[in-house]
């Protein structure tokens, strides 16, 4: 028996070798995608483990150095480091330094603290608001505090916002902090604490110090950047240290609030915050 085939069965026999053709074709473009897009993955987790581990070993770097050298008055240490807040380049990474002495504290800083906060002076309303952060820490005594306050110095911003008055107030700024250094120290001062609470002239005087590197005796006597019982040139044991890096637009950062001995080689503790 023959067989006879038509040109209507071999149109219908190309198509079908052109559809399997098709859908292999599109299978091994899609396999081939799925590919790329896996490569392209890892060589973004490794690229990302690549900066962190980076960025870890700068802050054991610097962790180091705040254990053997001392920044001078102007906090500037040895290597470069300042302690006011102003990143210092290293490769890729950017190191910032904040000495809890140089921000103001809620333990210590009650004649600072309304200046900064734009409390009128005098104003035994708005006064009233830091008189009861004192007196929640049992540093005065005020009739108004609650029974039960904490009588202790406060270290978390949880146990400040439920102090009486306290919610109007932005206690969640980088410029105040809850570790109590006894004394502040306009020269550890970003210049956004600065220009709020001193005049220009004073201010710009502080800052050609620390461009100089050398503090003038004049700041000390003729300005009022370091009038007051606790606002002298000394460091705070407690330094906020932040290492970041950028990734693909994307910052990584880790940030440890170091309790240290400045100069000492004894490291109290570190904090993960």
């Amino acid at each position: 028996m023959r067989y006879f085939v038509t040109p209507k069965q071999t149109g219908v026999a190309l198509i079908q070798v052109l559809l399997i053709t098709s859908m292999l074709l599109i299978l091994v473009v899609q396999l081939s995608k799925d590919a790329r897009e896996q490569v392209q993955t890892s060589l973004r987790l490794k690229e990302k483990a690549e900066l962190l581990i980076n960025i870890n070993s700068e802050v054991e770097r610097v962790k180091y150095e705040l254990l053997t050298t001392s920044p001078n008055q102007l906090g500037v240490s040895p290597s470069g480091l300042n302690f006011y807040s102003e990143p210092v380049q290293r490769k890729d990474l950017a190191v910032t330094l904040q000495d809890q002495a140089g921000l103001l504290s809620l333990a210590s800083s009650f004649d600072l603290l309304p200046r900064y906060l734009n409390l009128p002076q005098g104003n035994s309303a708005e006064r009233g608001v830091v008189n009861t952060l004192m007196s929640w820490q049992g540093l005065i005594a005020n009739g108004n505090v609650p029974a039960g306050f904490r009588g202790g110095y406060m270290h978390y911003s949880q146990e400040v916002n439920v102090i009486p008055g306290w919610q109007s107030v932005d206690s969640n700024d980088s410029n105040l902090t809850y570790y109590p250094t006894g004394f502040y120290n306009p020269a550890l001062s970003s210049e956004s604490i600065l220009y709020q609470l001193f005049s220009e002239e004073d201010v710009q005087s502080l800052l050609s110090s620390r461009q100089s590197g050398v503090l003038s005796p004049n700041i000390s006597v003729n300005s009022n950047l370091f009038s007051g019982e606790n606002t002298i040139l000394l460091h705070s044991d407690f330094v906020q240290l932040r290492v970041t890096g950028q990734l693909n637009g994307r910052e990584f950062a880790r940030e440890e609030l170091v309790s240290i001995e400045l100069g000492s080689v004894s490291l109290l503790t570190s904090l993960s915050l």
